[in-house]
């Protein structure tokens, strides 16, 4: 809805969906005060439904509405927080949100989830998806020549209520995707690396490392790192995306086969090293390029 006017609009709407749809009656309206419901009053009155209101002044007999409208805006915007997402994305934290909610089993509920209490039936949690992770839907159908690749990098913006398919956004083009042929990336969120503290937490870091899920420059960089560094590294594995795209995987010392240069430097004036081995002079620094 943009305003409380529509209720006047959507409510008959809404009651020919759920009569339609479960094979019930709608028989009483709790709500409050308000000039959106009051207006509804003559169209209660010829459908047969009674319409509850709170004592004037008195919220806090609508707080069962008031708890799940809270609980719903602090789930989604825990979810944009997470995600380093601007407020303007809040129509698909808040829809993620709600189908969320909705797939949570509840102690009020006997423990079962209010999805599965009014469809009769449990939900699929192996469609759920970590929020603002990469994605690479199928875009096969959309290209116009054989050339053109059969996937591409995206957000993962939550599930499509109408039909059975993810929401997939493409950050070059502002593209939105619903597609159900969607491989995940979870470990990663091209968002993260806008983050301010993000942002602030790295800028310390005395090894410069390229940024998570931001697409590396065309002339690979140098990756200034120590012996330690290296071994430190967890061995054999290798991070693994679909549809190769090697643009987007970070960097890691067990992909790569790093050539050690020798360059006569005082090690004093370089913060990024630590102390130097007994088994290296003084006056070398070890600097490894990925091959």
């Amino acid at each position: 809805m943009s305003n409380k006017s529509c209720v006047s609009r959507i409510f008959p709407q809404f009651k020919h969906l759920v009569e339609k749809k479960f094979h019930t009656k709608i028989k009483s309206i709790y709500s409050d005060n308000g000039g959106e419901f009051v207006a509804l009053k003559q169209y209660f009155f010829i459908h047969r439904i009674n319409h509850y209101t709170t004592t004037p002044h008195t919220p806090q007999q609508n707080g069962v509405s008031e708890r799940h409208h809270r609980h719903l805006v602090e789930t989604g915007l825990t979810l944009l927080h997470d995600a380093s997402l601007p407020l303007s994305y809040w129509p698909h934290a808040f829809s993620t949100a709600a189908y969320l909610i909705n797939r949570q089993p509840t102690p009020l509920l006997q423990n079962k989830t209010p999805f599965e209490t009014l469809f009769r039936q449990p939900p699929n949690y192996l469609k759920l998806k970590k929020f603002r992770c990469r994605c690479f839907p199928l875009t096969k159908p959309y290209n116009t020549n054989k050339l053109q690749p059969k996937a591409t990098t995206c957000l993962f913006l939550g599930y499509s209520t109408t039909q059975n398919a993810y929401k997939c956004l493409d950050l070059s083009t502002n593209k939105l995707y619903l597609s159900r042929h969607v491989l995940f990336d979870e470990s990663h969120n091209p968002f993260q690396a806008l983050s301010p503290a993000y942002s602030s937490s790295n800028s310390s870091s005395s090894v410069a490392m390229p940024l998570i899920g931001v697409p590396a420059p065309p002339q690979p960089s140098l990756v200034i790192l120590d012996r330690a560094t290296i071994s430190a590294s967890p061995s054999g594995t290798t991070s693994t995306l679909p549809f190769s795209i090697e643009e987007h995987v970070p960097f890691n010392s067990s992909c790569y086969s790093p050539i050690v240069v020798h360059h006569s430097e005082d090690l004093t004036s370089s913060p990024i090293l630590p102390l130097t081995p007994a088994s290296l002079s003084p006056s070398t620094t070890d600097v490894a390029i990925p091959a």
